[in-house]
């Protein structure tokens, strides 16, 4: 028989509360400098191109969860396609209309940017082609909250419409690192023109399957400047958002483990997911 106390209602409503602090942070804290995330990221080609080339090649419109600076959402707008771009996060947005403002006319009349959160988001119209991608779907951090972001899918996908998105495929290396261990990256120049020593730090909670990174920026010439970033990441396993896809309705077209085209498997980095409604005939 366990000698450990039980808690009180109080005082697990008090840690389920600092539990939902702590991932909202991990949610915000990465993207509220702008200007250094589309730094770091921009040259990340390799998904613009799968997105650009999918998106072009079904037509229509295309709604993207989780725009940020527009990584993506430019280059759909260049190759013609018309979409709308919704972020929980107003720098962000705010980087993304700057850059769409210096794009040509008819490629930024493609483009309508809207504030919103993937758990509620009613935008009174469908869509040809949903995508999420660059792991949007890893600040959901519950069943509660996938069933409420799938919901949301399903209310604006069109009928024939088709769902997709990109998650990382679960490390179990990275998921095993030391939490008391710092470990040091290169040294990145942020947009301020400051030079920053890079530091990162894993601590994975295996109940909640949330892998919490902690990033410290330490400016090189003065190192009382101390930035601090906590980046949470659900992971989500295959089998498991099978299983979760199916039973808010949608079912896999195609599953792939890179942007190539690549099949999934042990080796691979990410999860690329194609899907459709359960509801509809394969091919429609």
């Amino acid at each position: 028989m366990s000698g450990r106390r039980s808690l009180s209602a109080e005082e697990q409503a008090f840690l389920a509360e600092a539990e939902r602090a702590f991932l909202e942070r991990g949610s915000v804290a990465h993207y509220e400098d702008a200007p250094y995330y589309h730094r770091t990221y921009q040259h990340r080609k390799v998904d613009v191109r799968w997105y650009t080339e999918l998106c072009a090649a079904r037509g229509g419109s295309v709604l993207e969860l989780g725009c940020g600076t527009g990584r993506i959402t430019l280059p759909l707008a260049k190759a013609g396609v018309r979409l709308t771009g919704v972020d929980s996060m107003p720098p962000m947005l705010a980087e993304a209309e700057a850059r769409l403002a210096k794009l040509p006319r008819a490629a930024r009349e493609r483009v309508t940017l809207r504030l919103g959160d993937l758990r509620t988001l009613s935008l009174g119209q469908s869509f040809d082609t949903i995508i999420a991608p660059f792991n949007v779907l890893m600040h959901i951090y519950s069943p509660a909250e996938m069933a409420n972001t799938l919901a949301r899918v399903a209310e604006h996908l069109a009928p024939g419409g088709r769902f997709v998105f990109d998650v990382l495929l679960p490390d179990p290396a990275l998921l095993a690192r030391n939490p008391e261990r710092t470990y040091k990256g290169r040294a990145v120049r942020h947009p301020n023109g400051e030079r920053y020593a890079y530091y990162e730090s894993f601590d994975y909670d295996p109940v909640a399957q949330v892998l919490a990174i902690t990033i410290e920026l330490t400016n090189v010439a003065d190192p009382s400047d101390v930035r601090v970033q906590l980046l949470t990441h659900r992971q989500y396993f295959p089998l498991e958002l099978e299983a979760v896809l199916a039973h808010a309705g949608f079912e896999a077209e195609a599953r792939y483990g890179d942007f190539e085209g690549e099949p999934l498997n042990a080796y691979a980095e990410s999860q690329v997911w194609v899907c459709r409604r359960t509801d509809e005939a394969p091919g429609s």
